[in-house]
């Protein structure tokens, strides 16, 4: 093997066993830590039990999502993950309420692409009384 071959090989190596980070697969998304706060799109006129005003607190692991949602009038358990790409989709569960499980997906909203900050949730939610509701949540 040549000496430009092994360098190769080394570089290629370590390039594949950088994939991701130490700690597992990374995403385009460093944290959606925190609490935030958005309308599911006239779902209220749907089903007036899902409340005004919901607050989803999230916990982020990894590519794994993890918090509970609060409205007017419950609380539901939330879980979920994080594409590479950055697609995030959660689930909200309330065994105690017909209107759940109530499902997210959407992206991030960047404000600063180069900085990759952001603080907006953009897409849609479904669940038993309706689908694909634009629903946007913003972190407070």
């Amino acid at each position: 093997m040549s000496r430009f071959s092994g360098i190769a090989l080394l570089v290629l190596v370590q390039t594949l066993a950088g994939c991701g980070s130490p700690s597992g697969p990374s995403s385009a998304v460093e944290s959606l830590d925190g609490e935030w706060f958005g309308d599911i799109g006239e779902v209220y006129y749907v089903h007036p039990f899902l409340g005004g005003h919901g607050r989803v607190q999230l916990v982020q692991k990894g590519l794994d999502l993890a918090g509970t949602q609060i409205s007017d009038s419950h609380q539901g358990t939330v879980a979920g993950t994080i594409g590479a790409t950055g697609t995030v989709t959660f689930t909200v569960t309330n065994p105690s309420a017909d209107l759940f499980p109530v499902t997210f997906t959407g992206a991030v909203v960047f404000r600063d692409a180069v900085v990759a900050d952001f603080d907006r949730l953009a897409g849609t939610a479904s669940g038993p009384y309706f689908v694909d509701k634009p629903w946007t949540l913003l972190r407070h």
